[in-house]
């Protein structure tokens, strides 16, 4: 679907093949371009890159270590859903991986994009699951699993919104080009 939203960032150009004699149809981009830095993005893949571990090994260890909150469907449930946008934020990383230096609307929202969504939900699932402990904390009372497990979820919370945090601030520090002319 969101290719469609760019549909019009597209144009099909006919010419005449010489070597056969027909026409041919040739798309060519006619939308805005943008540029990144070799060294702005470098940097800003480390460092998404060190987010996106960084949440998937404090959500792991969260599974792992197993809390009491783990058995109580409002804490469980939106840890659980953070996977969803976590596994996005890894098709965002790769996708930033294959970056050229000049790309397309297109290219921009696959891969700083989605690491900017994903990440602000996963932070916002993961936060509301650290909001949920920490009621069933004031329920249930205190114990050192479920403080230890709290602090894994903010931890989760904290590294999803970096990610989203410095995606937004690469993709408006784009340098954009204006669109050719047809």
């Amino acid at each position: 679907m969101k290719e469609r939203k760019f549909r019009n960032d597209w144009q099909t150009v006919v010419s005449l093949d010489e070597a056969t004699g027909r026409e041919k149809r040739t798309p060519v981009y006619r939308g805005a371009w943008y540029t990144l830095g070799e060294a702005e993005k470098r940097s800003a893949l480390v460092f998404c890159a060190g987010c996106v571990a960084a949440f998937w090994a404090a959500l792991i260890g969260w599974f792992l270590l197993d809390p009491p909150g783990t058995r109580v469907l409002y804490v469980f449930l939106p840890a659980a859903l953070s996977l969803f946008p976590a596994a996005y934020a890894l098709m965002g990383l790769a996708a930033l991986v294959r970056l050229p230096g000049r790309m397309t609307r297109l290219q921009r929202e696959k891969s700083l994009g989605r690491l900017l969504h994903s990440g602000a939900g996963a932070a916002v699932l993961t936060a509301l699951a650290g909001a949920g402990d920490l009621v069933y904390i004031f329920v249930s009372g205190f114990s050192a699993r479920e403080g230890a497990g709290l602090a894994l979820l903010l931890l989760c919370a904290a590294a999803a919104g970096l990610a989203a945090r410095r995606s937004l601030r690469v993709q408006n520090g784009l340098a954009e080009q204006a669109p050719a002319e047809p």
